[in-house]
């Protein structure tokens, strides 16, 4: 009779102990997500040195973006890029005497630009191409398509910052006062002496304008569909703001993923 107590008391065991782990309670594994998860991906660092090296397919000279592009396609294997034309969008080129010495690309996925992706590649100073370096993603599995319109992510923002009075939302609506306002400040930077920068005004504007981004949160390791809203909070004495605040809301859900501020310098009667 104890024998058949003692045998109960261990099958009894080992059940309890078999629910707990089916449960994931005593499974290490169960935190890993799985590589086809929401937000999952893969990258591959490029960096190519082509000075020291003949495993690379060279194209013609010519044209520095028309190269990069060829040099892509050439490569496709060894970089690990499926569709360069398509994934790879040029971004600006830097030159040095009258040579390109760099030209920047960034990458997109679906049509949306994956932030902090991306290809530089550099020249020598006789048009050959040098060396290449970057970061590529791939196998990425995410939708693309927001759940969420670009209006409700401004209000979000708004929202999250209280409503306070004299704030307004950048966006493309608001291009022509952005310029104005922006060739007013450049203005006044000559008027006080100091060297006046070469301002793209386009391309600024872009960096602040609302627009879908992908971006890989620190917090989860994952990416995410965002948008990128930027609200100006005006105060006397600034010419387009005393505070410029930018937050990432995650385009499916509407959940503030970051936030943060920068200060804008004062010119007038400062």
């Amino acid at each position: 009779m104890k024998r058949e107590k003692i045998w109960f008391k261990i099958l009894l065991m080992v059940l309890v102990s078999s629910l707990f782990s089916t449960c994931g309670g005593d499974d290490k594994s169960s935190d890993r997500s799985p590589a086809t998860s929401l937000g999952s991906y893969k990258t591959q660092e490029i960096h190519a040195g082509l000075e020291y090296t003949i495993k690379y397919k060279r194209p013609s000279k010519g044209d520095p973006v028309e190269m990069a592009y060829q040099f892509f396609e050439l490569n496709k294997e060894e970089l690990g890029i499926k569709n360069p034309r398509e994934e790879m969008v040029y971004q600006g080129k830097v030159g040095e005497s009258g040579e390109v010495v760099r030209v920047s690309f960034g990458q997109t996925f679906n049509g949306i630009g994956i932030k902090y992706a991306g290809i530089r590649v550099f020249f020598t100073p006789g048009g050959e191409i040098r060396e290449l370096t970057g970061t590529y993603y791939y196998d990425i599995n995410l939708p693309t398509t927001p759940s969420i319109d670009s209006t409700t992510a401004w209000n979000i923002a708004l929202k999250d910052l209280g409503f306070p009075e004299s704030t307004r939302v950048v966006n493309r609506e608001y291009r022509s006062e952005f310029f104005r306002a922006e060739s007013l400040m450049y203005e006044q930077i000559r008027e006080v002496g100091l060297p006046p920068p070469h301002p793209d005004y386009n391309a600024r504007f872009e960096g602040v304008a609302t627009r879908l981004l992908i971006w890989r949160s620190e917090s989860d390791g994952k990416l995410h569909l965002v948008w990128k809203v930027c609200v100006e909070q005006k105060a006397a004495g600034y010419l387009w703001g005393q505070q410029l605040w930018g937050y990432y809301i995650d385009a499916h859900d509407g959940a503030v993923l970051h936030k943060g501020g920068a200060r804008s310098r004062s010119l007038i009667g400062h």
